[in-house]
């Protein structure tokens, strides 16, 4: 990735200046930023493993800020960084690079130790972070910063290919350029050249203890400490790095901007989850301290139907509105382009998933606060009405209508109808012979499966043994996705007994996200049934958890999850063998337009009869 300095400080002036912060105030946070995470997960030192990160980056964030030129910002880095890594060199672009590390003199009987990452390890689940040959902190009690530590002794987690002394050469743009070790010499007890983990740990609890209290969203330092630590957790381990869209680098200087612009913590959640949303990651979402703190929704169930907003269920006598009508405007402004703007805050992958996820998020604000809606009746007929956000979260999903036959259904002419999102495993298998009989089996994946229903009747509809592997977590040993490998699995699904032998259709949409998705790719790429409906989420993989300092979260997809053929599943999903999208008409005469489809299907093959619109 190049940058040059001379740029970088036009685009940072243009943009910038007009804001609260200086151009030379931006070009710091960048450089520190781009700094911290080469640093934080790469640099394989003791007193790296003793460091409060959190605080660090607070910290490091207000000791960059005051610094006016190359020399000064140079000055800082190397203050925030040489006491946990003091074999980092940080020096101004266009000079002489030093020589090699002087290797100790017991070299030949030590192992190399660096940082291996098979996913982001923090972030819980089947992700691990170690330093190879050598030993990870793990607090007791209280954090890094602070509390008793334990040692634990690493091997590797997969071989290494970096020899001891290997250097990390970047330029950071902005005048500053760093050599940086990625691999170290150890003696299972100590990294050399060696580090005093002592000192560096009482120097993280000092500045840790420094920084101002409470830490919240109104603090501008812990703010852009947020956006450091978020936009460098993408840049070394999203694991869809390939299939970005948008230029990261200059998404993270964007959201240095708005950071200095921001005054509340409503207003820094809405910078970061513009951040995470750039990435188009459906398993994204982006939390704060007051988040879920007594949400209001409004009395209205909402859809996309014919290039509409339309109102599905009204849940209160207050409104004029009723099943069917469309919204055109929203606070004056035409309905398409303000769920336009809202959707730069929503993370999410294939098309008919971004507009759902919108509109979900449209319906759900703070008491006491509301919309200014214009209706038009399937009459014409059009007015405007203030509708408050008035339903605590309980009640609104309570009073959401099924319109959808029972979880295990009979639809005549020997048609079964299965709701994997309500009939669970131990249900449905003492019905197995009765849906292996029918002659036909409508199988509704509009949601998220109840259990492993989904991959147990995968097994009742293949006749061969399937090894595919689709599922791949990465092999991290240096930043930026550098010669990044792959672990890769699949499930290795095995022929069950009774085998179904009737026509099966699958109904799925937007809503089929993540393990429903894995449910379908078996169904799409092994051609066990018809799917019909809309494209599923495109986020598939399981999850990574991020706590970040002042209560805010994100979470994001660790794991990569490809089609079982190899192309590309992410942002894209499933696409359905006979697409229909729901109309206004099918709302206002309540009716189930995939699963009429399907039930078209299964008596008569593909009918050129059409019960919804075919999307295009």
């Amino acid at each position: 990735m190049v940058r040059t300095s001379l740029f970088l400080t036009l685009f940072l002036f243009s943009c910038f200046t007009a804001l609260a912060q200086t151009a030379r105030q931006a070009i710091n946070q960048y450089t520190f930023a781009r700094l911290y995470g080469y640093v934080r997960f790469f640099h394989p030192s003791d007193a790296g493993v003793v460091t409060d990160w959190d605080a660090l980056a607070i910290y490091g964030a207000q000791a960059v800020d005051g610094a006016k030129n190359a020399t000064e910002l140079k000055t800082a880095l190397e203050g925030i960084f040489h006491p946990i890594a003091p074999t980092l060199r940080i020096y101004e672009t266009g000079k002489p690079a030093l020589g090699p590390l002087e290797a100790p003199r017991d070299a030949d009987r030590m192992k190399v130790v660096m940082w291996q990452h098979s996913g982001y390890g923090p972030g819980g689940g089947i992700y691990k972070s170690i330093r190879t040959n050598s030993y990870n902190f793990q607090p007791k009690a209280a954090g890094p910063a602070g509390g008793a530590m334990k040692a634990e002794f690493t091997g590797t987690l997969f071989p290494i290919d970096l020899a001891a002394g290997t250097f990390l050469h970047k330029d950071l743009g902005n005048g500053i350029t760093i050599d940086m070790p990625m691999a170290l010499w150890g003696d299972g007890k100590t990294t050399f050249p060696a580090t005093d983990t002592i000192a560096a740990r009482a120097l993280s609890q000092q500045r840790a203890a420094g920084l101002p209290a409470p830490l919240t969203g109104e603090n501008l330092y812990l703010r852009l400490a947020n956006v450091c630590i978020t936009w460098n957790i993408y840049q070394h381990f999203h694991p869809y790095f390939k299939e970005w869209t948008t230029n990261w680098d200059q998404d993270l200087q964007t959201a240095i901007a708005d950071c200095y612009r921001d005054k509340t913590p409503a207003d820094f959640e809405r910078t970061l989850a513009r951040l995470n949303a750039r990435l188009h990651d459906g398993h994204t979402f982006v939390s704060g301290p007051q988040t879920f703190a007594d949400r209001r929704f409004l009395p209205l169930q909402l859809a996309w139907a014919d290039n509409s907003l339309v109102v599905t269920a009204v849940f209160t006598p207050d409104t004029k509105a009723r099943r069917g009508d469309v919204i055109t405007a929203i606070n004056g402004m035409a309905t398409q382009q303000y769920l336009k703007q809202r959707a730069a805050l929503v993370s999410a992958g294939s098309a008919n998933a971004m507009m759902r996820q919108t509109i979900s998020s449209l319906c759900v604000s703070k008491p006491d606060s509301s919309l200014q809606l214009t209706f038009r009746s399937g009459r014409g007929q059009t007015w405007r009405e203030k509708v408050p956000f008035s339903i605590p979260a309980n009640e609104y999903y309570g009073k959401l209508p099924n319109t959808r036959p029972a979880a295990f259904d009979s639809l005549g002419n020997g048609i079964i109808y299965l709701d994997l999102s309500r009939l669970g495993w131990n249900e449905m298998k003492g019905k197995m012979d009765e849906i292996a009989a029918a002659k036909g089996v409508v199988v509704d994946l509009r949601g998220y499966p109840k259990d492993e229903n989904g991959s147990q009747l995968i097994g009742h509809l293949i006749t061969k043994k399937n090894k595919d592997k689709w599922m791949h977590t990465q092999r991290i040993a240096r930043p930026d996705h550098e010669n990044t490998g792959w672990d890769s699995f699949g499930w290795n699904l095995s022929p069950k007994k009774p085998h179904i032998a009737g026509k099966t259709v699958f109904l799925t949409d937007g809503s089929a996200i993540s393990y429903a998705e894995s449910v379908m790719g078996y169904i799409k790429d092994q051609h066990l049934a018809t799917i019909i409906g809309e494209p599923t989420a495109g986020a598939n993989g399981n999850v990574t958890d991020v706590s970040l300092p002042g209560g805010y979260r994100f979470r994001y997809t660790g794991m990569k999850v490809t089609q079982h053929n190899g192309a590309q599943h992410f942002t894209k999903g499933i696409t359905p063998d006979i697409l229909i999208a729901p109309t206004i008409k099918g709302i206002i005469d309540n009716k189930d337009e995939l699963l009429e489809k399907a039930v078209d299907v299964i008596k008569n093959g593909q009918s050129t009869v059409k019960s919804g619109r075919e999307a295009k």
